[in-house]
This record gives structure tokens, C-alpha cells and sequence, in this order.
């Protein structure tokens, strides 16, 4: 069974609600990113639509296997990491409860049991 990890910051000690946007936000700009690197992959109608399909199916699979999101604890210091080894980062723009660019969370991506990195493993639940 594939699962979604997010990370917390768990340093900013957001509200209930200010977690959820956030994220709410990593599995909106996940699925965007994973979107257009489909489509700018090639300029091929035909690549384009068999990478489409494959995506399709990709996410399929994970809504039909119980499409879990797991949402994790993290310090700052450790999310930074994760940004630096390119994982998707979200940054507050600062208009509500936290900071201006603080990172609030990170999608650190969908994986079947088998294969989470060690780094993600020993993270907690939120």
C-alpha cells in the first residue's frame, strides 16, 4: 500500500486549522508539480498522453489502495534538509499566524511501505 508523507513544523505551533491548509497546500502543489512534469517532459502529444495515463493510473492506484496521508512532526532544522534535497516546500507568505517565510511543512512524496527512506521512518506522528 502506497502512502503520502507530509512533515509538520513542528517548531511553529500552528492552530489546528493553520495545519490543515498548509497542508492542504502540499497535496495541492504535489499534485500540480507532478502535473507539469508530465506534460513538460515532452512536446510529443502522444508522449504527453501516455505520461498522462500512466499519472492517471499512478494516482488511481493510490485513491483505490486507501490513499493514506500520513502527517508527521519535524523540527525546522530538519524540514531544511529535506529542502535541500529537493523536496516540495511550503513557505508562509506570513498574512495570518506565523512568520513571513517560514516553512510550514514539506511533501516528502508517495511510497509503498517497502521503500521510505530512513530519514522519514523515524519521524512521529503529528
Amino acid at each position: 500500500m502506497k502512502k503520502m508523507y507530509i512533515a509538520i513544523n513542528s517548531d511553529l505551533n500552528m492552530s489546528p486549522g493553520k495545519v490543515g491548509a498548509q497542508v492542504a497546500h502540499a497535496v495541492y502543489d504535489y499534485l500540480y508539480d507532478k502535473i507539469l512534469d508530465t506534460v513538460s517532459c515532452s512536446y510529443e502529444t502522444e508522449t504527453i498522453a501516455h505520461e498522462l495515463i500512466d499519472l492517471k493510473c499512478d494516482l488511481t492506484s493510490f485513491k483505490n489502495n486507501g490513499d493514506t496521508i500520513c502527517i508527521l512532526k519535524a523540527k525546522e532544522a530538519q524540514l531544511l534538509k529535506f529542502k535541500e534535497k529537493g523536496y516540495l516546500t511550503i513557505v508562509d507568505r506570513g498574512l495570518t499566524e506565523i512568520p513571513k517565510n517560514s516553512i510550514t511543512c514539506v511533501n516528502l512524496g508517495i511510497f509503498n511501505e517497502d521503500e521510505i527512506p530512513s530519514t522519514i521512518k523515524r519521524l512521529r506522528l503529528y
